[in-house]
């Protein structure tokens, strides 16, 4: 399945145009992402999630690093840079706090994006 059949599929479903669904998905990427870094599990039992992927209040959430950003935040923060006025430049050399607030994301994923862009051409 692409990400554009699961969007038509989540869009069918719900009754939602794919952008607005497409809108949905990405906040539940970045909340994801914020609450991986910090170490704590999203209430996804709360949401009817637990029963089908496992992911109850015992669930093992140790296995996932408390600081390590997930993938689709990196990617994001790269693609922003790309179209920001101060450029990837700015996300390879600028103050790893500064870079962060600019973006709206955190220290963590700044570096992460530094590691990604030094492994491949920029």
């Amino acid at each position: 399945m692409t990400s554009g059949d699961l969007v038509g599929m989540l869009a069918a479903r719900a009754g939602l145009e794919p952008a607005q669904v497409r809108a949905v998905l990405a906040a539940l990427s970045e909340v994801t992402c914020e609450h991986e870094r910090a170490g704590q599990p999203l209430p996804l039992a709360a949401l009817g999630l637990a029963r089908c992927h496992g992911l109850g209040p015992g669930a093992d959430q140790s296995a996932a690093p408390a600081q390590q950003p997930c993938e689709a935040a990196v990617e994001r923060l790269i693609a922003e840079a790309r179209r920001h006025p101060l450029g990837i430049e700015f996300l390879l050399e600028g103050e790893p706090g500064c870079v962060a607030a600019t973006f709206g994301t955190h220290a963590f994923t700044v570096d992460a994006a530094r590691q990604r862009l030094g492994s491949s051409n920029v």
